[in-house]
């Protein structure tokens, strides 16, 4: 099977929308890192504020649990 590339992971992350600011966390510019390994995704980014509570849930809908 062949691993997920970062492109594929962007896409997904691009079904991510801020729910304050309407817009995807792609766009927003709010990604510093994605890498896929093992079946595993790994992302680090930063939140629009510092109890984003809509995070984990968003992740689980675009296909990469949180």
């Amino acid at each position: 099977m062949a691993e997920t590339t970062s492109s594929e992971i962007l896409d997904a992350l691009r079904e991510v929308v801020d729910p304050e600011m309407g817009i995807n966390i792609v766009d927003l510019g709010l990604l510093y890192e994605t890498a896929a390994r093992d079946g595993d995704v790994h992302v680090v980014m930063t939140m629009t504020t510092a109890a984003m509570p809509a995070a984990p849930a968003g992740l689980r809908r675009a296909g990469l649990g949180a």
